[in-house]
């Protein structure tokens, strides 16, 4: 008996633009290190590798890697942006970026403490908890 090929369907291909896509890799690596990298991409499960390319490329390619704002003010924006949200994984990250991009230990904590004064107090004291570590 013909063995039946596989029904399952392969991830279409990201459509990623390839030089902004290196370079947006590149900036990612740079600025969170290559354990974070090796932790959020290892072992993803193949039909989420295009989605991954996809937030890559936006994300640091056509956002981080415009012009308009340094990326010094980027990390502040992020830590406030990151408290709003409750995105406490996103937010730890941020703050290996913050300090690559320049940002002092002092930088970072008046960032928190503006952030708190809009999102609240729980929310200071949460990311109080991840900037400790």
């Amino acid at each position: 008996m013909k063995k039946q090929p596989s029904r399952a369907r392969r991830p279409a291909p990201s459509g990623v633009n390839p030089s902004l896509y290196a370079r947006a890799k590149s900036l990612r690596k740079r600025l969170t290190g290559t354990d974070y990298i090796a932790k959020a991409d290892t072992d993803l499960d193949p039909a989420l590798v295009p989605v991954r390319e996809v937030l890559t490329e936006l994300v640091w390619g056509k956002v981080w890697l415009r012009p308009g704002i340094d990326r010094r003010t980027r990390s502040f924006m992020n830590i406030a942006l990151f408290m709003a949200l409750n995105r406490p994984q996103e937010l730890a990250a941020n703050f290996r970026v913050a300090l690559a991009n320049g940002l002092s230990r002092n930088d970072i904590a008046e960032a928190i403490l503006h952030a708190a004064a809009y999102c609240g107090a729980p929310a200071g004291v949460n990311t109080i908890c991840l900037a400790r570590k």
